[in-house]
């Protein structure tokens, strides 16, 4: 069954699904919780600018010792102390793990996970008859390996076995990926809302305890929606005014236009009217008109969702998270996310165990308004800038949808009105496509 989830839920769903394989080495049910937490947030980690993907098995280095290459052949890379394992230990040496050849060793030591090194998973042996190289696995059959395969996607396998996946937010279990290629999140959010519209329970499920992705955007980067006003768990970032800032306002405020008077030309059909016009003609003239307004209307509201869209999904592109409030204004943006002593902390329903890099709180109030919406631009240098970008998806939009042939834009605006949906959905962006999986 494909479920849209929180990583929490995905750890748990996990550890009912080990509970009948055969790992060794077999994780607890807290380890596997913090391997589970602590990969997927790293992989929405940037280090050296870049989106992190590596690997992470659980080991034994006595069983590795045992084996007959030795522990050298398994591990090249064997840390003096072992490290404690956390976000900022496997985000940093990730760009240096090519993921295709190694994988960042975990090791249960005093009932806490060490990272003890880097493991060999193939390495060029030479044919004994043409002296030729061929790659040789070396990954152990039995242990637990969690791939992180783009932002926010999680692979887990035991050893060379599929497991388990978690997509865009969703679960994908063994028996469903072999049967039929993972079902995306924005047609399963499109089914909820078009099935139930979004009800108080749905909002809660969809918006409060899941993932938030801007898919097919081309943007990376964390939205949260916040309920507690006072920002407990977040640090620094650019704070908006009190009051917040709603999306559509904003796109209005920063784009310098009205949008709510503002119109998309539609060539109209020219009818030919005789002096006297037949009861018929005349009603065929008026529900032409009606069709014709309706049409620019939803065309309008289709732009203005795509622009705040596109808006939301900027803002995300900043280093850090996006704040929005459970009404959708912008709370703040570029924040980081704490973690405190040595628990997780509950951002909305979701834990979050991120490091802090500062200790010190830096409040930036920035009240948005046409006045100083091209200063902030400069100064902070922030993707706000891509304005053009939404006046081109605007003449793209002009130009789509000029055409006298459309008779039928509400399937248009339901699709995007699904993507704002999963825009304010959805926690973290994943952009790697569900053919990867395979």
């Amino acid at each position: 069954m494909t479920r849209i989830v929180s990583p929490e839920i995905f750890a748990e769903h996990l550890a009912s699904q080990l509970l009948s394989s055969d790992v060794d080495p077999a994780p607890s049910k807290d380890e596997l919780r913090e391997m589970i937490l602590v990969a997927f947030y790293a992989s929405i980690t940037k280090e050296e600018g870049r989106d992190l993907k590596f690997v992470i098995a659980l080991v034994n280095t006595e069983t590795l010792q045992s084996s007959q290459s030795g522990l050298d052949a398994w591990c090249p890379c064997v840390f003096t102390q072992p490290i404690d394992f956390n976000v900022t230990a496997v985000a940093k040496p990730a760009p240096a793990v090519n993921p295709n050849y190694s994988v960042i060793a975990v090791q249960s030591i005093d009932k806490s996970l060490k990272i003890v090194g880097v493991i060999r998973t193939s390495r060029n042996e030479y044919r004994q008859s043409r002296n030729e190289p061929y790659p040789t696995r070396l990954t152990p059959w039995k242990c637990l390996i969690i791939k992180s395969l783009g932002t926010g996607q999680l692979r887990v396998d035991v050893g060379f076995l599929y497991v388990a996946s978690l997509t865009r937010g969703t679960i994908v279990d063994h028996d469903e990926y072999r049967q039929s290629r993972p079902v995306a999140v924005h047609k399963q959010l499109y089914k909820l809302a078009s099935r139930s519209g979004l009800d108080e329970f749905d909002y809660a499920h969809v918006v409060h305890r899941t993932l938030l992705s801007l898919p097919d955007r081309g943007h990376g980067g964390i939205i949260i929606i916040q309920h507690d006003s006072e920002y407990k768990y977040l640090e620094g970032g650019y704070r908006i005014a009190s009051g917040g800032t709603n999306l559509l306002d904003a796109v209005h405020q920063l784009g310098g236009r009205d949008l709510a008077t503002s119109r998309i030309h539609i060539p109209a059909v020219a009818l030919t009217l005789h002096t006297k016009e037949t009861e018929a003609e005349r009603q065929e003239r008026l529900d032409f008109e009606r069709r014709h307004r309706e049409i620019k209307k939803e065309l309008e509201v289709l732009r203005m969702i795509e622009d705040a869209t596109n808006f939301a999904a900027n803002l995300a592109s900043v280093d850090g998270a996006l704040v929005l409030n459970t009404n959708l204004t912008i709370a703040s943006f570029g924040a980081r996310i704490l973690r405190t002593d040595d628990e997780f902390r509950v951002i909305d329903t979701l834990h979050a165990n991120t490091e802090a890099t500062s200790e010190t709180r830096t409040h930036n109030p920035i009240k948005k308004t046409p006045r100083n919406a091209s200063q902030l631009s400069s100064k902070l240098r922030l993707p706000l800038a891509r304005i053009s970008d939404i006046r081109c998806i605007r003449r793209w939009h002009i130009k789509r949808h000029a055409s006298p042939e459309i008779r039928k834009p509400r399937k248009h605006l339901a699709t995007n009105v699904a993507y704002v949906v999963i825009s304010f959905s959805i926690y973290a962006q994943a952009r790697i496509d569900t053919a990867n999986f395979h």
